[in-house]
């Protein structure tokens, strides 16, 4: 229940960032640039529009007319002869994506306004061009201001043409999903396909008109009431505006026509005139539902139309067609600079041309099939349910239920995305929806999960640490096994210790202040070794014994070890210092070597714990400070290649109950900085010791008087004038090599 609980209030706070993810710029740029196009890969191209042509201006027609690749350049008799062609088969409305913007020789330009005059359905292109304005001399445009202008046709094909409009296509690295109906910028001015469309519903106008004022419930205002009135005396382009105004004006929302507005939803309204009351409703620009790759739509080449005027299959494709005119690219001809990057840009880098993404749009908005948004609302709910459930399957199902489970629902939210797409035009955010929230909520879980296991392993980890070493609480937590077959043989740096003063401590003080003294005494060693990185293996009364393993010698652990004794001395002498009455000064003792680690003991019981006799050798080190009246003491093989640690040979000792002896040495654990302690421990010491190995007796007894001068208080010289003073009496046998023993 606490799992599900979790499930649910995770999946809605998830379902409501990825809400806020895709009403944002940034999400709604994922879905442009990444949920378009799976939708388009899933869909592929479909059957295109029928009443849409497309006449070809190819580098063959280029070959055979012998002209060069500029199209705007080319003798306008062409355009005239492929306009009177047209006109010959029924085409119902002709738009040229070619900029005709200066004048060629008369004739020309009279024949080609001519041909279009007789046809009357003839919409040019106009250029839109950005300028700066306000530019200084130097050309810095700190204080510019950017504006589009609108470059006409030449002024007499202009008056010959029904109408000429723009088709801006932004040109920035990116891939096209939209365009624009309306140019906000230029004036809100309709744009090519806009154009096309109300030119091919000019044959009924008044039926459109008519239709118009049923929509809007109220007059028509300035609106030209004849087709004459509105192309003629009018223009188009300005009864554009006024019908734009009409339904679609500035200052107010869109009149909600679409899709089950007033005079657009009823089956005997033709579809043009709803197709256009939508145009001029909605916004200034729609999603192009690209119908495939280049030379998709309908395509004729211009020579193929030129040549043809008698063939009666060519009558038939362009009888009351809207016919586009232009260069549309079927191989990547390097004239023709007009390519849109798409979703249907192919590898070799062939893109859609211009004239075809115009003539796309166009039938989008005549066939009302350009690409609709999922309602905010149901997006909304959409991704927040979703994201609900599959919280709901991550946090309850195991993770490789969970994963099949979600890729169920990915593979039918594809098909469902897909079923909306391709029949109804409608995008869902499948990006969002399908790709991003649900690996995002299944690792989330696993993470969420992992980290909720890790807290309780944590808990039980951090019990047992209290009581053992952390790897061997790592080792039981991963396999209990390890409790009868975790023995393993390791090289050991041992570290003994042992208080002074704890019987007589014990015997003034109560047990809970006994206690309390204890471990505040224990936590400050215990902080030693772990900041060394020691192991804590046993605490009896006042002694601690710890180590640091490894799988061979390791100069690192036998400088940490050295650095923890030291460390040590100065905490508890800090201790010490501040609890006088409860003072503790403690002996260290460090040796090294191989030894057993494991869990002693039998069913119901079980130690960990050190074996072997590196372990008692340690001790007994640490007991020989009693004798040297020295503080800490390691062996030869502890302070083997610690350079940084400062030690003072101490001589070989042959312990009690041990057959082998042990070379020790003392850790200084002061600076020097007395010039008579640096004489002492660099030369006279030294020196007395070579001379006691060398049996000289007496020169030694001088000689450690003389190391008592410098230091009164040197238990070791102490104790070798001591040893020299017996042997000169009682000197021991000629087989003796330097070695105390201390067998009693």
């Amino acid at each position: 229940m606490k799992r599900l609980r979790q499930a649910l209030i995770f999946g809605i706070s998830i379902g409501i960032a990825a809400v806020l993810l895709l009403l944002s710029p940034l999400g709604q740029g994922i879905e442009d640039e990444f949920g378009l196009e799976l939708l388009f890969k899933i869909r592929g191209s479909i059957e295109p529009p029928a009443d849409v042509v497309i006449v070809n201006i190819d580098d063959q027609s280029s070959e055979l007319l012998e002209l060069d690749s500029k199209i705007e350049d080319w003798p306008r008799t062409i355009y005239a002869d492929l306009v009177e062609v047209l006109t010959q088969f029924g085409a119902a409305v002709i738009v040229f994506d070619i900029h005709f913007g200066d004048p060629h020789d008369e004739a020309s330009d009279h024949r080609f306004a001519e041909a279009m005059r007789k046809n009357g359905r003839v919409i040019l292109y106009q250029k839109l061009v950005r300028m700066n304005k306000g530019k200084s001399a130097d050309q810095r445009v700190s204080s510019a201001v950017e504006i589009e202008q609108l470059v006409p046709p030449a002024p007499l094909l202009t008056d010959a043409a029904l109408a000429s409009a723009p088709f801006p296509i932004p040109k920035i690295p990116r891939r096209i999903n939209q365009s624009w109906t309306f140019k906000a910028s230029a004036g809100d001015m309709p744009t090519l396909p806009v154009v096309a469309l109300q030119a091919a519903a000019l044959p009924r106008y008044e039926a459109f008109y008519d239709h118009v004022k049923t929509v809007t419930g109220s007059g028509m205002g300035t609106i030209p009431r004849s087709v004459r009135q509105a192309t003629e005396e009018v223009g188009l382009i300005e009864t554009m505006h006024r019908y734009r105004q009409l339904l679609h004006p500035a200052s107010a929302v869109p009149r909600p026509l679409s899709p089950d507005g007033p005079g657009t939803s009823s089956p005997e309204v033709d579809p043009l005139f709803r197709s256009l009351v939508k145009t001029y409703c909605g916004a200034n620009n729609v999603y192009v539902n690209f119908y495939g790759p280049p030379a998709t739509l309908v395509t004729y080449s211009l020579q193929e139309v030129l040549s043809g005027s008698d063939r009666a299959d060519l009558k038939t494709a362009f009888h009351n067609k809207v016919v586009f005119i232009g260069a549309a690219k079927t191989t990547t001809w390097s004239e023709q600079n007009d390519g849109v990057f798409t979703v249907f840009t192919q590898a070799d880098g062939l893109d859609l041309s211009g004239v075809e993404v115009a003539a796309s749009v166009f039938a989008n908005l005549l066939h009302d099939t350009q690409l609709k948004l999922f309602p905010v609302s149901l997006s909304i709910l959409l991704l927040i349910c979703s994201a609900t459930i599959y919280s709901i399957i991550s946090f309850t199902l195991p993770p490789i239920i969970s994963i099949a489970t979600l890729l169920i629902l990915i593979g039918s939210g594809l098909f469902t995305a897909d079923h909306f797409f391709s029949l109804n035009q409608i995008w869902l955010p499948v990006i969002t929806w399908l790709i991003l929230l649900p690996p995002v909520i299944f690792f989330s879980a696993i993470i969420i999960r992992f980290i909720g296991t890790q807290r309780e392993r944590t808990h039980i980890k951090k019990a047992l640490s209290l009581y053992l070493p952390h790897n061997v609480v790592e080792e039981i937590s991963s396999d209990l096994t390890t409790i009868r077959t975790g023995d393993q043989m390791v090289y050991g740096v041992c570290l003994a210790t042992d208080a002074q003063n704890y019987t007589t401590l014990s015997e003034r003080l109560d047990p809970k202040e006994l206690s309390a003294v204890m471990k505040n005494y224990f936590e400050l060693m215990f902080g030693s070794v772990n900041r060394h990185g020691g192991l804590i293996c046993n605490v009896v009364g006042d002694a601690m014994f710890s180590m640091w393993p490894s799988t061979d010698p390791s100069s690192a652990n036998k400088e940490h070890a050295c650095s923890a004794a030291l460390d040590i001395f100065h905490t508890i002498e800090s201790f010490n210092r501040s609890h006088p009455q409860r003072a503790l000064p403690t002996r260290i003792g460090l040796h090294s070597g191989n030894l057993l680690m494991g869990n002693i003991g039998a069913e119901g019981h079980y130690e960990y714990a050190p074996v072997g006799d590196i372990v008692n050798t340690a001790s007994r080190i640490e007991n020989i400070n009693k004798n040297l009246g020295t503080w800490i003491l390691a062996s030869e093989e502890t302070i083997q290649q610690c350079s940084s640690i400062a030690t003072r040979l101490m001589g070989s000792f042959l312990m009690s109950g041990k057959k082998r002896p042990v070379t020790l040495y003392q850790l200084l654990p002061y600076e020097i900085t007395s010039a008579d302690t640096r004489s002492l421990y660099d030369d006279a010491f030294p020196g007395a010791l070579k001379l006691f190995q060398q049996k000289r007796w007496k020169d030694a007894e001088t000689a450690f008087r003389k190391c008592l001068d410098l230091d009164p208080a040197d238990g070791p010289s102490r104790l070798y004038l001591q040893l020299s003073s017996e042997f000169r009496l009682r000197p021991p046998g000629e087989d003796w090599d330097g070695i105390i023993s201390l067998q009693k």
